[in-house]
C-alpha cells in the first residue's frame, strides 16, 4: 500500500507554544482568539501556516509607511500623524499645541 500523506506535513503547535509567541494566555489563545484550531484526539492543535496568516492580517501601517509607499501621499502627512494620540489628547488637556 503506498503512502497517501502529502508531500510536506504541516507544522502543528500548541496552545501554549503560541500564547508564549504572541505573548498572550493560553486559554485566549484556546478559546477566544479568531486563530483557525484542529483537533486531535481532544487535543488542539495550530497550524504555523494559519498562526503566520493571522499575524500577516493583524498588522497595520503607520501613516508614514503608507506615505513612503504612495509618494502622492507624502505631502498629505503631517507631523501630527507621526505623534501617538495619547501624547495629542494630553497635550491638549494642558493647552499645549503641536
Amino acid at each position: 500500500m503506498a503512502n497517501k500523506l502529502p508531500g510536506k506535513l504541516p507544522v502543528l503547535l500548541t496552545p501554549a507554544e503560541v500564547a508564549e509567541y504572541l505573548g498572550a494566555s493560553e486559554w485566549w489563545v484556546t478559546n477566544k482568539s479568531p486563530i483557525p484550531k484542529v483537533k486531535i484526539a481532544r487535543r488542539t492543535r495550530i497550524r504555523e501556516d494559519d498562526l503566520l496568516t493571522y499575524i500577516e492580517q493583524s498588522t497595520f501601517a503607520t501613516p508614514l509607511e503608507i506615505a513612503e509607499e504612495i509618494p502622492e501621499l507624502q505631502s498629505e502627512i503631517s507631523d501630527a500623524d507621526l505623534i501617538p494620540a495619547r501624547r495629542v489628547r494630553r497635550e491638549a488637556k494642558l493647552g499645549k499645541t503641536a
